[in-house]
């Protein structure tokens, strides 16, 4: 429960009182009583308690509650009535000013009591000794005050500043989920819908020279339907519930993938010594997703016969992985111009799958002639490779297009 701090500094003004009672009950033989004065005795009680009073609204109006107990002071000292309340209360009154008034507030403030300080001790007639002592009292307390009060405020900022960043982190984190729901998105339902129109393309061929074909195409169509729909369902589980990285596919995934592409009309060669064995699963996945967009890539702009080749090699500090497609009737490109591992999609048009004679052949007349692998699968990969330290090239290579992947490998992946 918080405390009113109308109640605190109430309880605050009792206490002060109650502590200097001791030293002012006796009247001119009291111990607390200043120079000649005559300390606290009939009517001086009043004075007594009402010097004290301003201390109740001191927080809420810090500056009014000084001023008027340095008033009271100097009728008190006026009246001969004096006690060690005459100090410990505007010292109290003080405190708070330089603790909570504002700036522009504090030094007059200061200079002020100093000047009432300084006539009341004159005119109670207090000796040098007492008056050294209550500078240094009033010196020490307006320290505290200060410093305390920069300390606060350097807390405060501190806090404030560590509020932005966890706002800023927390910014960062739905951007980068959102990016990496994009790029999960994308990865499904690119690749599955190239496969799907090549093999809805096929089917349509075929229906009337080859209809049990045609029909096995439309079949092997809605298979990759329902295994789009799967992933999809899986995709929306892990962003529900959550989910593991184990969910994610893999290397060990390729060979179907290859049986998959194969089926759309792609003549896909798995050459090398295949999927390495435990590899980290986040590096698994992204090396997965890398053979993936090439084939899809594949799929989507080269013209038919064509053909793709993967190789994947393990060796002690890297997993590479490199993705050639060729296509027969495609015109010889220039010489080869890899893009390296910068921003993916500045071919220039007519080179790359793109310009295999996507635009008068099948299923390659579904890509835009022209757009190579300058779609946003290969620049997603291409972040999600540099936050492994990897990099990714995409370029004419011959008469075809070539794919390649470096993922380095940390101490404690090579030991696996």
């Amino acid at each position: 429960m918080r405390r009113s701090p109308g109640l605190v500094d109430a309880g605050l003004a009792v206490l002060l009182a109650v502590a200097a009672l001791p030293s002012t009950i006796g009247g001119p033989d009291a111990a607390g009583v200043l120079g000649s004065g005559d300390g606290v005795a009939g009517w001086g009680w009043v004075l007594f308690a009402v010097v004290h009073l301003p201390l109740v609204w001191r927080r809420r109006t810090p500056v009014s509650a000084l001023s008027a107990v340095l008033v009271l002071v100097g009728i008190c000292v006026a009246a001969d009535v004096t006690g060690v309340f005459l100090i410990s209360v505007p010292l109290v009154a003080l405190y708070t000013v330089t603790r909570h008034a504002p700036w522009r507030a504090v030094w007059p403030a200061i200079a002020v009591s100093l000047l009432v300080f300084a006539a009341a001790a004159v005119g109670a007639r207090a000796n040098t000794p007492t008056l050294i002592g209550i500078a240094a009292i009033l010196v020490a307390v307006c320290l505290l005050g200060t410093t305390l009060r920069l300390r606060e405020s350097a807390l405060a900022e501190r806090s404030r500043h560590h509020r932005q960043e966890l706002d800023d982190r927390a910014r960062i984190a739905v951007a980068d989920k959102r990016g990496q729901l994009a790029r999960e998105v994308h990865d499904i339902v690119a690749h599955n819908l190239a496969v799907m129109v090549a093999l809805s393309d096929g089917a349509a061929a075929t229906a009337v020279s080859d209809p049990e074909s045609a029909s096995s195409l439309s079949a092997q169509s809605a298979a990759t339907g329902r295994s789009a729909l799967a992933e999809m369902r899986r995709l929306v589980t892990v962003l529900r519930d959550g989910g593991s990285a184990a969910d994610q596919p893999g290397l060990a995934d390729v060979p179907a993938l290859v049986d998959q592409v194969r089926s759309a009309g792609v003549d896909v060669v798995l050459a090398g010594p295949g999927a390495p064995a435990q590899l980290p699963r986040h590096v698994d996945s992204v090396a997965y997703r890398v053979v993936q967009e090439a084939l899809t890539n594949t799929l989507k702009h080269a013209a038919r016969p064509a053909t793709a080749e993967i190789v994947i090699e393990r060796s002690p500090s890297d997993l590479t992985l490199e993705i050639t497609s060729r296509s027969s009737s495609a015109p010889a490109p220039p010489q080869p111009r890899p893009t390296g591992h910068g921003p993916v999609g500045h071919a220039p048009a007519g080179h790359g799958l793109a310009g295999h004679g996507l635009a008068a052949h099948g299923l390659a007349g579904h890509g835009p002639a022209g757009h190579g692998l300058a779609g946003h699968g290969l620049a997603g990969l291409t972040e999600r490779l540099a936050q492994l330290g990897g990099k990714l090239e995409a370029g004419p290579l011959g008469s075809g297009w070539r794919v390649r992947a470096e993922i380095p490998l940390s101490d404690q992946d090579r030991d696996r």
